[in-house]
């Protein structure tokens, strides 16, 4: 849900030592790859191409990718978990090490938060 405050939580928790990792930053990436204009539409039509070619689960599998890359032994917060699939991705990877947050807002202040 945008303006919910996920990338507050995510920045917080960054200034506390966690590392982050980017769901979304896999589609920004392939936007730009093909010279795309960076809007919510290109994102959902990019977004929606990966899972239709790679299946529903490759966002899963490139952050736990990017996740086996990241060397220190500090925690991660993993920002923008999308589908069931990639819920329970997570899950069978990381087991109860896997904690899922839900940051949710009612939809005037989420409103509110994206009109300012």
């Amino acid at each position: 849900m945008p303006g919910a405050g996920k990338s507050m939580c995510v920045e917080h928790l960054k200034s506390k030592g966690f590392n982050s990792v980017y769901f979304g930053g896999i589609t920004i990436d392939e936007i730009k790859k093909r010279g795309l204009e960076l809007n919510p539409e290109n994102e959902k039509i990019v977004r929606e191409d990966i899972r239709k070619k790679y299946g529903n689960d490759v966002y899963a599998k490139r952050i736990i990718d990017k996740i086996k890359l990241i060397k220190n032994s500090q925690p991660i917060v993993v920002d923008g978990l999308y589908s069931w699939t990639e819920y329970k991705m997570f899950k069978n990877e990381y087991g109860d090490r896997a904690i899922i947050v839900a940051v949710v807002a009612p939809r005037s202040l989420r409103h509110k938060r994206l009109s300012a």
